[in-house]
């Protein structure tokens, strides 16, 4: 006889990693089994999760759920999603993450992330007899998804934020001493830190142009002796570039070409930038893209963001105005690729493509593009690894009364959508220290927050 009970235990959250634990207990004699986590778990894991993603409502009707209630939720009978691709890194992430490892690695946690958006969550398996990973490994992703349904929050399975993947499922003993899978699941945005570091910096000149020099390897006296037009670009301060998800496919499709002569599939020859972003969705009247091709470690991300940025913005001095893309007050939205070659040890690519969009302006409302970093070197300009990622921000009126919170990406931006033409105080209290600032906002803004570290 096998009896199986299913119970909520906790729910801890953290910013936005949540930890989920079930309790499944299953009576029978207690037996061994082995502690060791395996690519064959994970790619059962990968592939039941794909399973849902791919037919959601098919595998909901297949644990109980009734047509109507899936409709209520917005599942119907031709809802799929893109399968989530497996990620190492994600799976590294995961492993440090898993509440079973005693000791973790905050150097993995805060120098490691190679996504721009990264969510965790985790479940623990418990049981006294022998239980296989795979059935515990559906246990968990049944309760996870039906949570998911249920509270209409697809925030994991069903998520459309995510498109990679990395799990840590290891065997132990809880605290109580019961036989247990720990499970712990890394979801991974398609965007790469390292883009979303790219346009902090290109965001940062286009407010202050003059301090570009600090992110130069070359002299402005030595620019303007090239070309003295390049005055006139710094002389006026630049709304920000936001972020666009059909430029940034657009621009990912453009260095993967330059870099390995082909498009990447469903793309099978070339496209000008306009009809590649038309392709992927865009629907603003122009797009303008710049390249860069660079050499650097792959490995010192940081140096590498370094490199590209400083010869984006010598490459368009050179040339402008021509094919200005940093410094031209015509685009709102902006999307970044950067693509590495494999065969090569130091090769790297970035296409930048800036589109003008369509009805981005509104007069009754502006956005807001922010940094939230640490200020290291206290020149009050953000530099790439001083980012505070995953920590929140609070808006509040000039009463200071609060009005809105935002959480940080892992590239420490934030965004968010404000009255025009009124005072607000930005705010955030990271790790025992605080920032607070007094803006007035008019129009669409870039909002930095620079953080003294806390002495120790």
């Amino acid at each position: 006889m096998v009896c199986i009970l299913l119970s909520h235990l906790s729910i801890m959250l953290k910013q936005i990693k949540i930890y989920t634990t079930v309790l499944a207990i299953i009576i029978f004699c207690v037996c061994s089994f082995s502690s060791a986590e395996t690519s064959g778990n994970q790619s059962s894991l990968l592939g039941l999760i794909n399973q849902i993603r791919t037919a959601p409502f098919s595998y909901a009707l297949s644990l109980g759920y009734d047509t109507e209630f899936l409709k209520e939720k917005g599942i119907l009978p031709d809802t799929a999603l893109e399968p989530y691709v497996m990620d190492e890194s994600l799976s590294s992430g995961a492993a440090d993450e898993n509440i079973f490892v005693d000791e973790k690695s905050t150097a993995a946690e805060e120098n490691g992330q190679v996504h721009l958006l990264t969510v965790e969550t985790g479940g623990v398996v418990t049981f006294l007899n022998f239980m296989s990973s795979d059935i515990a490994g559906k246990i968990f992703i049944d309760y996870l998804f039906k949570q998911e349904l249920e509270n209409k929050n697809f925030q994991y399975i069903l998520s459309s934020d995510y498109a990679y993947v990395g799990f840590s499922i290891k065997s132990g003993v809880t605290e109580a001493q019961m036989n247990a899978w720990f499970f712990t699941i890394r979801l991974g945005s398609s965007v790469l830190k390292s883009e979303g570091q790219v346009l902090n910096l290109i965001n940062q000149v286009r407010s202050e142009p003059w301090k570009v020099q600090a992110y130069l390897d070359k002299e402005l006296i030595e620019i303007f002796y090239e070309n003295w037009n390049v005055f006139h670009s710094l002389g006026r301060e630049y709304s920000p570039l936001f972020f666009d998800s059909s430029l940034h496919l657009s621009a990912v499709a453009g260095s993967f070409y330059m870099l390995n002569g082909i498009y990447p599939e469903p793309l099978l020859f070339p496209m000008t930038p306009s009809e590649r972003s038309v392709h992927y969705g865009y629907n603003g009247p122009s797009v303008l893209e710049s390249v860069v091709e660079v050499a650097c470690e792959k490995d010192n991300t940081v140096a590498c963001v370094n490199k590209i940025f400083s010869s984006l913005v010598l490459n368009e001095f050179k040339a402008w105005p021509a094919g200005a893309t940093v410094f031209s007050s015509e685009f709102q939205n902006a999307g970044l690729g950067i693509s590495l070659c494999s065969e090569k040890e130091f090769d790297m690519v970035l296409t930048l493509d800036v589109g003008i969009g369509v009805n981005d302006t509104d007069e009754q409302n502006s956005r807001i593009y922010g940094i939230l970093f640490w200020d290291n070197d206290e020149n009050s300009l953000y530099t790439p690894g001083e980012e505070i990622a995953r920590e929140t921000v609070m808006v509040y009126d000039e009463d200071l009364n609060p009005l809105k919170s935002v959480v940080t990406n892992n590239a420490g931006h934030f965004s968010i959508t404000l009255e025009s033409n009124k005072n607000y105080f930005f705010s955030s209290e990271p790790e025992g220290s605080s920032v607070s600032e007094k803006i007035f906002v008019a129009t669409d803004k870039f909002v930095k927050l620079p953080c003294i570290p806390h002495p120790l």
